[in-house]
């Protein structure tokens, strides 16, 4: 496939395309290249192993189109030509020639040039005792402007087969295995060849193969696999033939060739394998800890710059000492490699976007190497090490760095510079000669000098690396051990916060308080009907019992929100729940219970001497301290343990930084007295003293670093009236855990919007095709009244379905432009249309009141119905979840708003302000995007969607209603109404 990729390049083809239908094992290759004449086909393209490539003939060349910039030479000897036969043994041919080429080729017909196609059957080749001269390659002409049919594939198999019964002493198994293969061509071409690609209609030009029937080892090669049984790799087809074109690199020229490969399969669709968008990018550079860039000179000498974990860039000279003044045989080039780090603790990537990197190198990471922009296979496949990266790596990882398969990158060569580097014939790489015993050579060294100077702790800047990565590690153990620790924290809330709401929704607690109080009453009837038995130890008894019971039921229901530890949207949502349901219990039956038992108490103390009076008073004071006392005795005893253990860091802290910068001197000075300087002259003895002397400022300033943080920290705790740290990383934590809601929420939205905004695009043709018929056949059925009447109900079926289609207009305004008079009317007829279905087995009934039918306003169509269709959809569900009949759903209006009713289920307290929230839905199979949606459209025309309070029998209300601020009555193309 890369060797007819190549051809397509070579006859200077901006489009190439293959088309594999695994069912009918067959593969269809186009490109738009100059094509062939008949006298070209015959004369280069059937002269087996001649190199039709030549430079040196003009005639063995193929031609140049008018005002195209010349193209190096990919392909070679003819290879492409026999390419074909490994992939099936039997090729369809149809090819057209260009006419504005440096050869133009006679036309007779205004209509340009023929076509021809030819059958070319490789298994005749292989029977013994023929010669080329005995085998016929059928070959027929089709007229310009017209495509393959199956009626010219016919003639080619029947002239293969006549020629095939012409042969005499052919093996009976091989004349079979003939005959079996020319079965094949009995398809129609024409479906295969209308597929999206290069055509040869029109003006079009170019050549085009069908192969068939497919050898089995291209859908093998095509299978993804897994490596060590986990982690699913891309498939070696995929991994040979992505990046066919050099789109890599920051800057890089547009690809000279378009290349795809699409597989088609019944079930799945159609996929491009070598999809462009799924090969690295310049914006993948700026997702690497390290990116490395520059070039080799024609002495190997390279110069470039390094930047490490994204600081700035350091200007990198890298020497070749074994060039001697000499230059190389391979020439000078380029190179641009990206780096990951292996493990996330390691790198400055965020999670999601090292897994992202790290599933991409796995699938086609590596080192490629282009020649004038197209790829040189086998380079750059993550199972061809041809630098020995990893063969270095296993014998010494600290000392050599790079892993093969934690790097991406390119090579940039030349024709023009690299004369010298020959491509195997095969596509195995280059030829190994000089040249390129020099160009590997010079890789090698580079990146083992490149490991010693930034990654070694003794290099140049070796000390930058570790310093880094061991920041970045204690960076990554504190984060972890935090989000361990509110992981925890955070669950432990959420399953006390749940319990506490359903205590409250199911009326559990109510009840409890009722309790208390009924066994309070039963204590007082007891007093009352035996006064013998009133005394202030039985009264303060039963007060005390009664008191501590709803004690223990607030405590049991109060939950409090942990210090310092950021909380989902949806658990803040809950808790904002949780305190209206605990607020309305606590004054609708908290206080009057307390003021109840004070009320029986007051009517009893009139029985009783002022002495229990006070008795009681005083015991209920003197117990109110004693608990306040011990709760505030144990915070107090938690936060000094918390501050001795705060202290005991930052003095180990300060130890450790005053014993690492006393260790570190220690090794500068022994490293300096070990220093023989008898052969340094002044340059050499000034470069070794900055050397020592920025080993010492780097290693203070590694110590005052660290306790600059240290100091930082503590001053912000001590400065007056500064907010605690905890309460910023609680307010940083909180913003970071709603953004990733809310990033994939709106990645959800994107996907959705994307797929409607193509679907559009799509329909939006075919409607216009739809329409143009109907008004053609309009005549026809006047005429015919059989006719007329199917016609009528295509029409009435057409026009249903185009209203449909306006609901796509807020992403393609093309089908409706501008903003109408919609009435209430217009929105319930369309709402009952598309919920007819649902409505017919009379479970639940539709209301459309006569406020609602007179209601109009101005908008677009596409705006509007898509909200209510959701709302009432909703309502359809719950209320058919609640009755088995007599249900309703009511589109009602006041004259200023509108509303969606229904007499379901209703929404629970703690859902209300989730609803219009992305992603959440109690509905089974629900996505929860429509009621957020339906909002966002609204107020992008300036109208609210809002859930007012529970009315009397009625289970959800919606409210839409203009905002206060209208919106401008100008749509997002600037029309005006």
């Amino acid at each position: 496939m890369s060797e007819l990729f190549k051809n397509a390049y070579d006859a200077y083809a901006d489009h190439v395309r293959a088309d594999y239908l695994p069912e009918r094992r067959i593969l269809l290759l186009r490109d738009d290249g100059v094509g062939m004449s008949e006298q070209d086909f015959l004369t280069r393209w059937l002269t087996i192993a001649t190199d039709s490539k030549a430079r040196q003939s003009s005639n063995g060349r193929p031609p140049i189109p008018i005002q195209a910039s010349p193209r190096p030479t990919m392909g070679e000897k003819g290879i492409g030509r026999l390419a074909v036969a490994s992939i099936g043994p039997q090729l369809i041919l149809v090819t057209r020639p260009r006419i504005d080429t440096d050869r133009p080729i006679r036309v007779v017909s205004n209509d340009g040039p023929p076509s021809i196609a030819a059958l070319i059957q490789w298994s005749m080749f292989e029977i013994p005792g023929l010669t080329l001269d005995d085998i016929e390659v059928p070959l027929v002409r089709i007229a310009p402007g017209e495509m393959l049919t199956q009626e010219a594939v016919a003639t080619l198999r029947q002239r293969s087969l006549d020629s095939l019964a012409k042969l005499d002493d052919i093996p009976k198994v091989l004349r079979q295995r003939v005959i079996g293969e020319l079965s094949h061509l009995t398809f129609d071409p024409a479906p295969l060849l209308r597929l999206p690609g290069p055509s040869l209609l029109g003006d079009g030009h170019g050549t085009q193969f069908i192969i068939l029937p497919v050898n089995e080892d291209l859908p093998a090669a095509m299978a993804s696999g897994k490596r060590d049984g986990r982690e699913s790799v891309a498939s070696p087809f995929t991994r040979l033939l992505i990046g066919f074109s050099n789109t890599m690199l920051p800057g890089h020229p547009k690809p000279p060739l378009k290349t795809e490969f699409f597989q088609h399969e019944p079930t799945e669709g159609s996929r491009d394998l070598i999809d462009e968008d799924e090969f690295w990018s310049p914006e993948d550079f700026e997702n690497v800890d390290h990116d490395i860039q520059g070039s080799f000179d024609e002495f190997g000498q390279f110069s470039g710059a390094v930047s490490i974990y994204g600081r700035s860039p350091v200007k990198h000279v890298v020497p070749w000492l074994a060039a001697n003044g000499a230059r190389t045989k391979c020439g000078p080039f380029r190179l641009r490699i990206g780096y990951v780090q292996g493990t996330p603790k390691e790198s400055r990537l965020d999670a999601e976007t090292f897994a992202l990197v790290t599933r991409k190198l796995t699938q086609i990471g590596g080192l490629y190497v282009y020649r004038d922009g197209i790829r040189v296979l086998p380079y750059g496949s993550s199972d061809v090490d041809y630098l020995n990266i990893e063969e270095r790596r296993s014998r010494n990882a600290g000392r050599y760095y790079f892993s093969y398969r934690r790097m991406f990158g390119a090579i940039e060569i030349s024709a023009a510079a690299n004369p010298d580097l020959h491509e195997k014939a095969g596509r195995e790489g280059f030829r190994e000669n000089a040249a390129y015993r020099d160009f590997k050579a010079l890789l090698e060294n580079f990146l083992v000098q490149l490991a010693a100077d930034f990654f070694s702790k003794g290099g140049a800047y070796g000390g930058d690396f570790e310093d880094a990565r061991s920041e970045l590690r204690q960076t990554e153990i504190a984060r972890e051990r935090r989000q361990k620790k509110s992981r925890a924290l955070r669950e432990t809330f959420a399953a006390d916060l749940g319990r506490a709401l359903d205590a409250f929704e199911s009326n559990e607690v109510r009840r409890e308080i009722a309790a208390v109080l009924e066994e309070w009453r039963t204590s007082l009837a007891r007093f009352a009907n035996n006064p013998g038995y009133l005394s202030s130890e039985g009264v303060l008894e039963a007060e005390r019992r009664a008191r501590q019971e709803l004690e223990n039921i607030r405590r049991r229901y109060n939950v409090s929100k942990p210090k310092g530890i950021g909380l989902s949207l949806r658990l803040t949502r809950e808790f904002s729940s949780y305190q209206r349901a605990w607020q309305r219990t606590y004054e609708a039956d908290f206080l009057p219970a307390a003021a109840t038992i004070s009320e029986d108490l007051e009517r009893l103390s009139k029985l009783m001497d002022s002495f229990v009076i006070h008795s009681r008073l005083r015991e209920s004071l003197d117990t109110a301290q004693e608990q306040g006392r011990k709760q505030l005795e144990a915070d107090v005893r938690a936060a000094r343990a918390a501050a001795a253990a705060a202290m005991d860091r930052v003095n180990d802290t300060i130890r450790d930084c005053l014993l690492q910068l006393e260790a570190d001197s220690r090794r500068i000075s022994v490293e300096f007295a070990r220093l023989d300087v008898s052969g340094f002259d002044d340059f050499e003895a000034a470069q070794e003293r900055e050397r020592l002397t920025d080993q010492v400022r780097s290693t203070v300033e590694i110590q005052r670093r660290r306790l600059s943080d240290l100091l930082s920290a503590l001053s912000s705790l001590a400065a007056p009236g500064s907010i605690l740290v905890e309460e910023e990383v609680e307010a940083l934590e909180e913003e970071v855990i709603a953004l990733k809601e809310q990033g994939e929420s709106d990645l959800e939205l994107l996907q959705l919007g994307t797929a409607v905004q193509i679907i559009s695009h799509e329909f939006e043709a075919s409607i216009r095709a739809v329409r143009r018929s109907l008004r053609q056949m309009r005549p026809w059925a006047k005429a015919n009244p059989r006719l007329g009447a199917i016609f009528e109900g295509l029409v009435a079926a057409f026009q249903h379905l185009d209203g449909y289609l306006t609901l796509f207009t807020p992403l393609q305004r093309r089908l409706y432009r501008q903003r109408v008079e919609i009435s209430g009317e217009d929105v319930g007829r369309f709402v009952y249309d598309v919920f007819r279905d649902r409505l017919e087995d009379g479970r639940v009934r539709l209301d459309v009141t006569d406020g609602f039918r007179s209601f109009a306003f101005r908008g677009f169509p596409s705006t509007y119905y898509p909200v209510f269709v959701n709302l009432v959809d909703n309502a359809l569900h719950w209320v058919n979840e609640r009755h088995s009949e007599g249900g309703w759903v009511r589109l009602d209006s006041d004259g200023t708003a509108m509303f969606v009713l229904d007499n379901g289920p209703g929404i629970p307290e703690r859902d209300r302000e989730a609803v219009f929230e992305s992603g959440f839905t109690r509905k089974p199979g629900g996505r929860g995007l429509g009621l957020r949606i339906a909002r966002s459209l609204l107020a992008r025309e300036g109208w609210e969607l809002e859930l007012p309070e529970p009315q009397p029998e009625v289970g959800t209300c919606f409210r839409i209603s203009p905002s206060s601020v209208q919106g401008s009555g100008i749509d997002d193309r600037g029309d005006r109404e």
